[in-house]
């Protein structure tokens, strides 16, 4: 969550975005290799965002990972690129 201008309470950072610190005005966007979801306010700090599972990867400010793609490969938690399946 963020509090923007004279709202009464905190606002929600929009899907792909988070906030891990108390008072902030904007939401940061989510950093490549993770993802988060809708209300990332039950995230209250970096350490805690969701990586992607093996089979699947993510890019920066995404609200989900994608499955691995045939022919490549996505072996480790957190994949930011598949790579591309040995001959």
């Amino acid at each position: 969550h963020f509090c923007y201008g004279g709202n009464s309470g905190p606002t929600p950072c929009l899907p792909g975005y988070y906030q891990d610190s108390v008072g902030q005005s904007t939401c940061k966007e989510c950093p490549p290799h993770y993802y988060c979801p809708p209300n990332t306010s039950q995230w209250i700090s970096k350490d805690r965002l969701m990586p992607c599972p093996s089979g699947f990867y993510c890019t920066g400010r995404t609200v989900g990972c994608f499955g691995c793609p045939a022919g490549f490969v996505c072996t480790s938690i957190a994949t930011k690129t598949p790579k591309i399946c040995p001959p």
